[in-house]
């Protein structure tokens, strides 16, 4: 019989490790404990959260191509993600100068369906703050 690689004293451990050369990045390791504690600590939901990941390259983008390109129903992602994300400031309306009134967005008529929207800073913020606990730049607690 061939005699095994592996030493008897490795193969009665709980655990061995790989060596970091044959593992290359592993930055979703933690990925669903990252989760978990972002949710704990923070105002958002997982299904905001992972909009936010997703909208998070987007300058701005009107609802009808985000939920195209998102996988869902213009009304549900407005009701159960957008709209409770403006509530808390993560999204807003996005304009190039200035800032806009309700009579500037009635001339222009613009509605919340073909309004051009984009994460705000807090919105970008919380996905870096995220983006950090994945990488282990920040401390995530087991919740």
């Amino acid at each position: 019989m061939p005699k095994s690689r592996t030493s008897k004293k490795k193969s009665n451990r709980d655990f061995l490790m790989r060596k970091e050369k044959y593992i290359g990045d592993n930055y979703l390791k933690y990925f669903d404990l990252s989760i978990k504690h972002f949710v704990a600590v923070t105002e958002y939901t997982r299904a905001e959260l992972m909009f936010m990941l997703f909208a998070y390259d987007y300058e701005f983008f009107t609802l009808e191509h985000i939920a195209e390109s998102y996988g869902r129903s213009k009304q549900q992602l407005y009701m159960k993600v957008v709209n409770p994300l403006k509530n808390k400031g993560a999204i807003e309306n996005y304009y190039n100068n200035g800032t806009s009134t309700k009579i500037i967005d009635s001339v222009l008529h613009i509605d919340y369906k073909t309004a051009r929207i984009s994460l705000s800073t807090k919105g970008r913020h919380a996905v870096q703050r995220f983006y950090r606990m994945i990488d282990g730049r920040e401390e995530v607690l087991y919740h």
